[in-house]
């Protein structure tokens, strides 16, 4: 697949989810199951096999966007981002200025799969 992207990467207590953006729509999108153990280098091999089914080179992915309600989970993907990507990876949380405002009493609470 040629071209570039963002993945996201929804983490979810039962699945992640992961999914390529490009240009303005979702080019690919994958399911795994979530396994809050798992180590870093773990996930790692699932989405570079992910990816290469596709025909995608790590080099085209130019963002990283995670959400996040498995805590171990986010910073497991946080460091395979920045280990096997090189690229700093956005963490969604209720203090993420994306514009939208988060009207329930305690934001801090909302899961960033809310968000």
């Amino acid at each position: 697949m040629a071209g570039s992207g963002l993945l996201a990467i929804d983490i979810g207590n039962t699945n992640v989810h992961l999914g390529l953006w490009q240009g303005n729509a979702w080019a690919l999108s994958w399911r795994a199951r979530t396994v809050a153990d798992k180590m870093p280098d773990e996930y790692a091999v699932l989405v570079r096999n992910f990816l290469t089914s596709a025909d995608v080179r790590a080099e085209a992915i130019t963002g990283v966007v995670i959400a996040s309600v498995v805590p171990p989970l986010t910073s497991a993907f946080v460091e395979l981002v920045r280990r096997y990507y090189k690229l700093d990876p956005l963490v969604v949380t209720s203090k993420t200025n994306t514009g939208v405002k988060i009207a329930i009493d305690q934001p801090e609470q909302a899961g960033a799969d809310r968000i």
